[in-house]
């Protein structure tokens, strides 16, 4: 098995994580979550890089196919998971004739810059 680089503070370049702080898993407001509402949860704060001030675009298909469930179920996460203030819609999706589709932006109200 061979050892991965570090850079010069120690870090890995190559690997990245999610930060799920304490006190928001201790918090009343993620014990309501349901599973499928916790899985969406992650699939938003996975989108955050750290450089893009939590404009995380995920359509309800995208977050669907990682949660392995229906788009449905999926949408109803999504608005769980709003309703309990962990994120909020940027920008909604759309569709028109000059600009194509659009997918919704939901902006995550707890990323932390690593």
């Amino acid at each position: 098995m061979s050892r991965q680089r570090l850079n010069k503070k120690g870090r890995n370049n190559k690997s990245r994580f999610v930060m799920l702080r304490y006190d928001i898993m201790d918090s009343a407001a993620y014990a309501a979550l349901s599973a499928v509402e916790r899985c969406v949860y992650l699939a938003i704060k996975r989108r955050f890089n750290g450089h893009d001030n939590g404009e995380l675009p995920l359509s309800c298909r995208e977050a669907a196919e990682l949660c392995n469930v229906s788009k449905n179920t999926a949408a109803a996460a999504f608005r769980g998971v709003q309703a309990k203030g962990f994120a909020r819609l940027a920008a909604d999706a759309g569709f028109n004739q000059k600009g194509g589709a659009a997918e919704a932006s939901p902006r995550s109200r707890n990323l932390e810059r690593v």
